[in-house]
């Protein structure tokens, strides 16, 4: 893993922490924080809350997120009201 985060650096990344998805240049990776410089400002994550860290050109993890129809949740008998 410390190979990846070493071939990484300088590169722009992708760095998921929170449930929040991070992207910029990674600069740094200390005992705490991963430091990156974004196109607006400079970021700073706790290496504690980061739970990945890729290249932007690697295909993002599955997500929890998924699609359902609101047919799912009504039949024809709920939509017409009583």
């Amino acid at each position: 893993m410390i190979d990846k985060i070493y071939a990484l650096q300088g590169k722009e990344v992708e760095v998921v922490a929170s449930g929040v998805t991070y992207r910029g240049v990674l600069i740094e990776v200390s005992e705490e924080t991963v430091h990156l410089k974004t196109e607006m400002q400079w970021v700073s994550v706790p290496v504690a809350a980061v739970s990945e860290i890729r290249g932007v050109d690697e295909a993002p993890a599955s997500s929890v997120e998924k699609f359902v129809d609101s047919s799912f949740y009504f039949n024809d008998d709920d939509l017409k009201g009583s």
